[in-house]
């Protein structure tokens, strides 16, 4: 019965990280985060266009059926891309800081 009494578990990662001065102060989570959106800002700089097409009916006459393939155009200025990695670099560097 004891040991019951002197052992505690806690769920909850930040507050097991906070409250136990044994363990070091980053949160692993945030490592990948910050990784996360290193690769998704290359992305968004290398790519910066997204092409995607919807169907417009253009004439219904029973069994024939006349559409017309419509395309849109989804663009962002690389710019949103490297502010994207800034932030995941900043969340690496300071989540690894001692």
């Amino acid at each position: 019965m004891p040991l019951k009494k002197n052992l505690t578990i806690s769920f909850n990662l930040y507050e097991s990280i906070t409250t136990n001065p044994t363990k070091p102060k980053y949160l692993p989570s945030m490592n990948l985060t910050g990784f996360v959106l290193l690769i998704v800002g290359l992305g968004l700089t290398l790519v910066t266009t997204f092409k995607y097409f919807t169907n417009d009916h253009m004439i219904d006459l029973g069994s024939v059926e006349i559409t017309k393939n419509r395309p849109h155009y989804l663009t962002w200025s690389p710019l949103v891309g490297l502010l994207i990695m800034g932030a995941g670099g900043i969340m690496l560097l300071k989540n690894n800081k001692k």
